[in-house]
């Protein structure tokens, strides 16, 4: 028997022919032997299916009408056998040692939650470096830093112990991409002891379609839920701390917006200043 224990990788999938082949091989590949992994379908329109056809016989697929990745992440979790759990979004990949890298902290300090840093990379924008920050205590960061991403990368560069999962829940269905990671993984910090590995062992794929280029209205949306559900839930804050972090959070939104304003103002004045160049 394997003395190992089991991890249980778990991969929504929703019209991702376009990089579902890389995602799935990054797992396969890791030095770390003992990983059941589990892809749910989440109603793909695309050859999605199609592209992990050859993987059959060494993952688990589910399928299910098109429900959001929560929901596709939930049905993996009622599913897995493993005691830990890596979540994976099926257009990042992760370099092969991530799995033992994580394991190994975690058993030798007893830990819940272990995450790594990690990279960007894609055609959207320059690449950047993405470093592990927080550990311990980490409920308090989210007091402290609504909407900051105390998990680096969310999902892709998360194990964690699956019985934490009894008192902090699941995801929530309800949200539709922005915030989902931040709501559940405060909810799991509250249980859950942290550490991390100060390493980039994920590659985070930048392209049109996932949630980091969706507009401001939806980042605005999403945030803000997930804020007003932690301080519904959380009855220790005050009605004080209450207004201090939802003004911080307006705070946050007026500088988001403000640079991403800026941003596009920059953008299209290179594009008109290239323009004289190319005219005839």
């Amino acid at each position: 028997m394997n003395s190992k224990p089991l991890v249980t990788v778990i991969i929504p999938c929703f019209n991702s022919e376009l990089f579902i082949q890389d995602c799935v091989e990054s797992v396969l590949q890791q030095t770390y032997e003992n990983i059941e992994i589990i892809l749910i379908d989440d109603g793909s329109t695309d050859g999605s299916l199609s592209k992990i056809e050859e993987f059959s016989t060494k993952i688990m697929i589910l399928k299910k009408e098109n429900q959001g990745a929560a929901s596709a992440r939930n049905l993996g979790i009622r599913n897995s056998n493993g005691s830990y759990i890596a979540f994976l979004d099926s257009d990042d990949v992760w370099y092969p040692e991530k799995i033992e890298k994580q394991v190994q902290l975690m058993t030798e300090k007893h830990l819940d939650l272990v995450y790594c840093g990690g990279e960007s990379f894609g055609h959207i924008g320059l690449s950047n470096i993405y470093t592990p920050e927080f550990s311990g205590d980490c409920y308090v960061k989210f007091l402290e830093f609504p909407t900051r991403a105390i998990i680096v990368l969310g999902c892709s560069t998360a194990m964690i112990r699956k019985s934490i999962l009894e008192f902090s829940g699941d995801f929530d269905s309800e949200f539709s991409g922005a915030a989902e990671d931040w709501d559940f993984f405060r909810r799991f910090c509250k249980y859950g002891k942290v550490d991390f590995l100060n390493e980039s062992l994920v590659k985070y794929r930048l392209h049109d379609r996932n949630v980091s280029t969706r507009g401001i209205k939806d980042f605005y949306k999403g945030n803000l839920k997930a804020i007003l559900k932690m301080i519904t839930e959380d009855k220790t804050i005050n009605i004080l701390e209450r207004v201090k972090i939802l003004a911080k959070f307006e705070v946050i939104i007026f500088k988001f917006c403000f640079k991403k304003f800026v941003i596009y103002k920059i953008r299209s004045a290179l594009h008109q200043f290239s323009g004289i160049f190319t005219r005839e």
